[in-house]
């Protein structure tokens, strides 16, 4: 009996992984859900929707989408959503394009893609025209090219549709994105405040009779002093000289028929509104958010009136404003900052070039701090092993008035003390230049001073060091490391990155150390201390005067080295992912060298010679039984044994037998 099967290898409850990733390389994430109900619903979303939507599908249109298998089950799946939501969406045209859309490989057609050498431009290594074809010969793998439209429409095999890729939606609710600009603040203005343009309330209105009062007359003296009533829209504005922005308040019918009353009285007998009732009525509106009150002295003025708001209701009302003082008082204090740091630089680059000009018409002097330009990527530190490095100005050698011969130098802002000359290296410093001056310096400073390789980072160093609101010139900041009895241990990260601190034992953690001093407590005693975080107390040890010194003459690493072989609680060494195995570097390196001898081609060898007798006996024939007779198996032996005959003799397809 013949079965007949769908190819469906049963139903999921979503859609199929590569269908949804069809879906995903053009523009669109799908998936089925269930109500409460039990309802099913596809929804999609393109990424120019706001929203996603979805579509209420039928038991029929579920198993399509949601068969499980491969082949033609996952395009059947394919056109059946694509006929779901094609009246919301732009769609590719066939499922060939959809698949098109995220591939690297095409492999199109019985045969393949067979595009020739002169279109992919390759030169195929050595051998440029060798097949193009893999093996098999019909399979043809080809990274699509993304060309051109040409203006017939004819495509060459490899590639891509322009325009037939994606799911677009057709709805309104897309989102419009603006290119994105550079923002900046924008300043925001106060609102107009004029001044001595205000009518005085006495020389406008006439307030002593109520017959001769004008209502409009008043309103104007209110407006010009910053309080205007808009009648039609029922509004009340202050626009007082103390606030930047214009406070509105909605008025009730009976206010405005109270400030606007047309008649004016001086006592209480007659109806209607004298001005302090008016001006009452305006403060009630306005008192929550002001602290003054408009009075008749302030409508006698040529200006608006300079009521405050209070503290609250203004940050509230001005808060844009007073976000923009901040900014601005930032930027002023930045570039109040800036100026100062500005002249501050220019001040000591007029002192060193003043001073190094004096140097240099000195015939007795050289300027030390020119190390860096006359030697390049040297500079001076002490003359201890590891030394520190140390500033040096000026260097003099001079003549005593005894007679004798003298050099001195500027080391770290203070003279040196004197060091004896001959008359010949006196004679040779005033006659070498100044590059061979600074090593006749060396010579005679041997035991303090060394000409060392320095950091090449120096040469390009500020004459000033900015350090919060600190400016201190760079000789100093210099003057004063060299100068210090400390170091801080979280400096080693900077000094050397593949180091850290740790306790000193196997597998010990690391640890946090942190100022490292050295002091004299009294004449020939010293100490040593140091401060390790998560401890209260400091580690502390007696060290000779050899160690002190030494201390100070040491750069700042090996002075943790120092204090690392002092003190057994923490020990200086390589971070574990920086560590390397030698033993594994010997053993990869002999691997690699073994496979080097064993795939290099073999010189030429001696073919050896093999000698063969059959002259003892016969070949036996073997047969297996129940296969071939013995007869039958002696003949074939000899059959293949028989050189084959050339085209020529061979004659019909009979085997010779």
């Amino acid at each position: 009996m013949i079965q007949f099967r769908s190819g469906a290898q049963g139903y999921g409850y979503d859609l199929q992984d590569e269908l949804k990733k069809i879906l995903y390389d053009n523009g669109m994430n799908a998936n089925i859900r269930q109500d409460a109900s039990g309802n099913n619903y596809l929804v999609v979303r393109t990424a120019d929707m706001v929203a996603e939507k979805s579509y209420k599908l039928t038991h029929e249109q579920l198993n399509q989408l949601t068969a499980l298998g491969g082949g033609p089950l996952i395009e059947k799946a394919y056109n059946q959503l694509v006929d779901i939501v094609r009246k919301d969406f732009s769609v590719p045209p066939t499922f060939t394009n959809a698949q098109s859309a995220g591939v690297r490989d095409v492999v199109t057609g019985i045969h393949g893609y067979r595009n020739p050498l002169r279109e992919r431009e390759w030169m195929m290594g050595e051998n440029p025209y060798r097949p193009l074809f893999a093996t098999p010969p019909y399979m043809r793998s080809v990274e699509p090219s993304f060309v051109r439209e040409r203006k017939d429409g004819r495509m060459m095999p490899g590639e891509l549709q322009s325009g037939a890729y994606g799911f677009r939606y057709k709805g309104d609710n897309i989102v419009m994105t603006t290119p994105l600009k550079q923002t900046q603040n924008q300043s925001v203005l106060p609102a107009p405040r004029p001044e001595g343009m205000a009518k005085p309330l006495s020389k406008t209105v006439n307030t002593n009779s109520p017959m001769y009062f004008d209502k409009n007359s008043f309103l104007e003296v209110l407006k010009t002093h910053g309080i205007i009533l808009d009648q039609a829209k029922k509004t009340l504005t202050i626009q007082s000289s103390e606030t930047r922005r214009d406070v509105t308040y909605d008025l009730h019918d009976d206010e405005i028929k109270k400030i606007t009353a047309s008649r004016l009285v001086s006592n209480g007998k007659e109806k209607g509104y004298s001005i302090d009732n008016r001006l009452n009525v305006i403060n009630n509106i306005i008192k929550k958010d002001f602290d003054g009150k408009v009075t008749k002295e302030q409508l006698e003025s040529r200006n608006l009136i300079n009521i405050k708001l209070k503290p609250e209701v203004k940050a509230v009302v001005e808060k844009d404003f007073i976000e923009q003082d901040r900014r601005n008082e930032t930027i002023r204090e930045q570039k109040t900052w800036e100026n100062t740091i500005r002249v501050a630089r220019e001040k000591e680059i007029q002192r060193l070039e003043k001073e190094s000009k004096r140097i240099n018409e000195d015939n007795n002097a050289v300027n030390g701090r020119d190390i860096g330009r006359l030697i390049t990527g040297m500079g001076f530190f002490t003359a201890a092993a590891h030394g520190r490095e140390v500033v040096i100005g000026e260097i003099r050698a001079d003549k005593k008035q005894d007679g004798s011969y003298v050099m001195k130098a500027m080391i770290n802002g203070e003279w040196s003390k004197e060091h004896s000359l001959t008359a010949n290296q006196y004679a040779l410093f005033l006659a070498h230049d100044d590059k061979t001056r600074l090593k006749d310096f060396e010579r005679v400073f041997s035991k303090e001073i060394a000409i060392r390789k320095a950091d090449p980072r120096e040469l390009y160093q500020d004459v000033i060091v900015v350090d919060g609101k600190n400016i201190m010139t760079t000789e100093e900041v210099k003057i004063a490391h060299s100068k210090e009895q400390s170091v801080d241990g979280r400096d080693l990260g900077n000094i050397n990155s593949h180091k850290g601190f740790y306790v000193d034992v196997n597998n010990g953690r690391e640890i946090d150390v942190q100022k490292i001093n050295v002091e004299r407590i009294r004449e020939g005693s010293y100490k040593m201390t140091a401060v390790i975080g998560g401890r209260t107390e400091k580690l502390e040890a007696t060290i000779s005067e050899k160690d002190f010194n030494k201390f100070l003459a040491q750069d700042d690493y090996h002075r943790m080295k120092m204090f690392a072989k002092l003190f057994p609680e923490a020990d200086i060494k390589t971070r574990p992912k920086y560590k390397t195995n030698i033993g594994e570097k010997l053993l990869a390196a002999l691997t690699v060298a073994r496979d080097v001898v064993m795939n290099s081609p073999m010189g030429g060898r001696q073919i050896p010679e093999v000698y063969e007798n059959r002259s003892m006996h016969e070949a036996v024939t073997f047969s297996k039984a129940g296969s071939l007779s013995p007869e039958m198996a002696a003949a074939n032996y000899e059959n293949l044994a028989r050189e084959e005959p050339s085209q020529e003799q061979a004659k019909g397809i009979g085997m010779g037998v």
